[in-house]
């Protein structure tokens, strides 16, 4: 495979998840460094530089200049060639997702993605393409409702079982157990736990480990098994991976979602404690501070009851 087919599929992961989004910040600071990289290439410019300026410009958010790169690639390769694949793949990509939404164009990034898949069905690139697919079924107009059955049998049929094991059926997975959870139905709730416990012990080095716990953790909410919900929680911290361009994630949210359902849910003072206490110590300005020295000081007062009831029990 070759270095530039890897940073692409990377990129386009990255990318396609909201952490990933949020690092062109840090993207964008390097703008002035990368800048005679980023400009408009030459009307002369030979495919493969074509390609690898729209992928510069399109994670620095520059989508009209990534498509009209990608694009000008395309018309230059006849099809069928490895490049043109890695062009078209590019320029649905940019197409499929750029910003705003307004400017999406799904219809043309539709069939580019089906280009990728008739050109090169055993390539890099086409389990990339049968997920993207397989998401605009999924991702239906606002005000709309996705046919949950269609989109549930897309990712199955187009991704998981074709491509089993591979990155993009392992994202699929995650996607169509998602599915699941959106009714608040104990009997849905229970597909989902069953099929994402299923994949965490199929993948254990899984990169969506974190996230399949997750949405696990949310399954076994709604099944009402407290415990499960929080070892899944406490798995989720855990083994999530960090995005080296993103070193300013918050994980306040974490820290207090994981010790209020220690201390409400479970009982769990230990592990309640152990998280508003970290709360209050690496994220000192965050507004959930007070209430977490409050949950501490609630938590002492509840200890110190049982045991002088225990004493007087004894006594």
């Amino acid at each position: 495979m070759r270095p530039v087919v890897k940073v692409t599929i990377e990129s386009v992961g990255a990318l396609r998840r909201p952490e990933g989004r949020r690092g062109f910040a840090v993207l964008l600071g390097c703008a002035l460094a990368w800048s005679a990289g980023c400009s408009r290439t030459a009307d002369d410019a030979a495919p493969r530089e074509l390609i690898d300026a729209g992928w510069r410009n399109y994670r620095l958010g520059e989508f009209k200049t990534a498509a009209g790169e990608f694009e000008r690639a395309v018309e230059r390769l006849p099809p069928g060639q490895p490049l043109r694949v890695q062009a078209a793949f590019g320029l649905a990509t940019t197409l499929n997702l750029r910003l705003p939404v307004a400017d999406q164009d799904r219809d043309a990034a539709a069939a580019l993605y089906a280009e990728v898949l008739r050109a090169d069905p055993d390539g890099e690139l086409a389990p990339w393409s049968a997920l993207a697919l397989a998401r605009m079924e999924h991702l239906a107009p606002v005000g709309a409702e996705p046919d949950y059955a269609a989109v549930r049998e897309a990712y199955r049929t187009r991704v998981m079982i074709p491509y089993r094991g591979h990155p993009a059926a392992q994202e699929a997975a995650l996607y169509l157990y998602s599915t699941y959870l959106l009714t608040m139905d104990p009997a849905d709730a229970r597909v989902a736990r069953e099929g994402l416990e299923r994949f965490i012990a199929d993948y254990p080095a899984s990169g969506f480990r974190s996230a399949a716990h997750t949405l696990a953790s949310r399954s076994c909410a709604t099944l009402g098994d407290a415990d499960a919900r929080l070892a899944h929680a406490l798995l989720a911290l855990e083994t999530m991976e960090e995005d080296p361009r993103n070193p300013f994630y918050d994980y306040a949210y974490r820290y207090w979602k994981l010790a209020t359902i220690a201390e409400f849910e479970t009982g769990d003072f230990a592990t309640a404690r152990r998280y508003y206490t970290m709360l209050i110590e690496e994220y000192p300005q965050d507004i959930r501070v007070f209430a977490a020295r409050q949950a501490l000081d609630r938590m002492q007062q509840v200890e110190a009851g049982l045991r002088e009831e225990l004493r007087e029990a004894s006594g």
